[in-house]
This record gives C-alpha cells, sequence and structure tokens, in this order.
C-alpha cells in the first residue's frame, strides 16, 4: 500500500472522531446573567475549542432554561447570580416550540445536540468554590453570609420535651386546704392535652418534611 493511500478502518476512524467532536451532549458553563422574569440565562461554556489549528472560546449561550426545583405549584427559588458555575445539557432535539408554548408539537428545526438548546443545572461547583460547613447529618438553606435554616433530627427532640411538658400538665393537682371539698384533685384535662398532642405532632411533622 502506497503512502498516500488511506485504509478503510482509518478513515471510519476519523468519521467517528469527526462526529464525536461535533456532537454536543454536557458542558461545564458559567452563568454571564439571569433574567429572573423567564428563569433563562446567558451562559459561558468554560473550555475552548480547536477550530482552524486554533483554540477559540465557544460563542455565549443565549436564553438557556434554568431548572428551578418544583413540583406542582410549589418551588424552591434560589437567587442565580453571574458567575455562577453550572452544567448544561443539551437537548437531543430542539427545544424551541416546548419552551414557548408547553406543549407537544411538530419540532421547529432538524438541530440535533445544538449549542441553540441547552438546559442549564445551576449549582456544580469546583475545588476553588467548594462549600464550607458542610454537614453530612442535616438539610439546610445557607447564605453566604452563613445564615442558616436548618432541618435536622432535633425537632425529634423537641417534640420529646412537648409531650413531656404536656404529660407534667396532664398530672398537675389542685389542692383545696379546707372546708367540705378540702382536697387533693387531678385536673380534668386530657382530652384537652392529647389534642394538643396530636397538633403538635402533626406541625413537627410539617417542619421536618419541608
Amino acid at each position: 500500500m502506497k503512502k498516500d493511500e488511506i485504509e478503510l478502518k482509518d478513515l471510519f476512524e476519523d468519521f467517528k472522531l469527526n462526529i464525536l467532536a461535533n456532537l454536543n451532549c454536557h458542558s461545564i458553563g458559567e452563568i454571564v446573567s439571569f433574567n429572573n422574569s423567564t428563569q433563562t440565562a446567558k451562559i459561558k461554556i468554560m473550555y475552548k475549542r480547536k477550530f482552524n489549528n486554533e483554540y477559540v472560546s465557544y460563542p455565549i449561550l443565549l436564553d438557556c432554561p434554568c431548572v428551578i426545583l418544583s413540583g406542582g405549584s410549589v418551588s424552591l427559588r434560589m437567587p442565580i447570580k453571574s458567575g455562577d458555575s453550572c452544567l448544561i445539557l443539551f437537548n437531543d432535539r430542539d427545544i424551541d416550540n416546548w419552551y414557548i408554548s408547553g406543549e407537544e408539537k411538530i419540532l421547529n428545526s432538524d438541530r440535533m445536540h445544538d449549542l441553540s438548546d441547552g438546559i442549564a443545572l445551576v449549582g456544580i461547583r469546583h475545588l476553588k468554590n467548594n462549600l464550607s460547613d458542610f454537614s453530612s447529618d442535616e438539610a439546610g438553606i445557607v447564605a453566604e453570609d452563613m445564615t442558616k435554616i436548618r432541618i435536622e433530627n432535633g425537632a425529634l427532640n423537641l417534640k420529646m420535651f412537648i409531650d413531656t411538658l404536656l404529660d407534667t400538665i396532664a398530672s398537675t393537682t389542685i389542692t383545696i386546704p379546707y372546708g367540705s371539698s378540702a382536697g387533693t384533685f387531678p385536673i380534668d384535662n386530657s382530652s384537652a392535652i392529647t389534642a394538643l398532642k396530636i397538633i403538635i405532632g402533626g406541625l413537627l411533622k410539617w417542619v421536618l418534611e419541608i
């Protein structure tokens, strides 16, 4: 075989590599700006690609929908900011018609794994931006100034304390020191105490489940 001849397997290998090189699947990105009204972002891909034997930046991705954790009418809303890292998921096909209407429709184009169809999952972190004081035992919402809202099983201890307090109240007695009714008598409040325990138990369950 002459030096300038190309074997079929080499041709297929080059073809495969060319397809993979142009296939957008997932990328690490950084938020350039975030639109609160539409919950979309402009995003910069955080590595360069080779083009004409030079390494160049990707174009800024426009109007990428951001994943907002939600279900039904309830959502968990985080203040997405410029500089936040994110994982960009490139949809298999064109998302334009779905994004505009939210309905099942024919595709707007034949795009596949295109840069125009990125969806941002915000929150991935690199080593220079990892979180401090990260707990393996409790859930929490922690602001940059370390203001915290934590959900932990300490609420169970609170329930035990309240139950003990209510049991103590239930066992309280009244002493009448003189007269025909003299004596020590229990306070007849067992039904009210039981009702309070049920209400408080329900409240603490709600706190633990939010």
